[in-house]
């Protein structure tokens, strides 16, 4: 895997951290700072004490208090990281295994993620199922699919 993919990753996974530890935050990033700035906002800040990184070697008196005040929105609400997955999404819909899709499918009360993220876990989801269907680990039935009863200790074997 390239420095690139492995970035790539990186940045979609924690884009979804932080939308799921935010609900307000719904689109994807529009580029690495604002992933940068979501997932630790005082680096902007932090790089202006460096005389290497900023333009000027000393902080304002107003990035200080910007600098206070994202460390105690830090403090109150901090983002917490967690490895759903080794594989990219793409991988989990069609992986001959048990996947955080599986999980998904299964739980009582599945991760609700909102905007595009949300969309494409949708998708993922919708296609795993169907995929599930085709293997014979689940039966659809109108509207609604039936897992079988040991499906993730199945897929587990795999």
């Amino acid at each position: 895997m390239t420095c690139r993919a492995v970035w790539r990753w990186w940045r979609a996974l924690c884009w979804v951290c932080i939308a799921r530890a935010h609900p307000g935050i719904d689109d994807e990033p529009s580029s690495d700072s604002e992933v940068l700035d979501a997932f630790c906002p005082a680096i902007a800040l932090n790089a202006a004490r460096r005389p290497d990184l900023a333009a000027s070697p000393r902080p304002s008196a107003a990035d200080s208090e910007a600098l206070c005040h994202e460390e105690r929105q830090a403090a109150r609400r901090p983002v917490t990281i967690a490895v759903l997955t080794d594989r990219p999404l793409e991988q989990l819909v069609h992986h001959d295994g048990e996947t955080w899709l599986d999980r998904q499918c299964v739980a009582p009360n599945p991760e609700r993620l909102q905007g595009r993220v949300g969309a494409t876990i949708g998708q993922s989801l919708q296609q795993r199922r169907q995929w599930l269907i085709e293997q014979g680990l689940a039966v659809q039935e109108g509207d609604t699919i039936r897992y079988r009863a040991n499906l993730l200790a199945t897929l587990r074997q795999r």
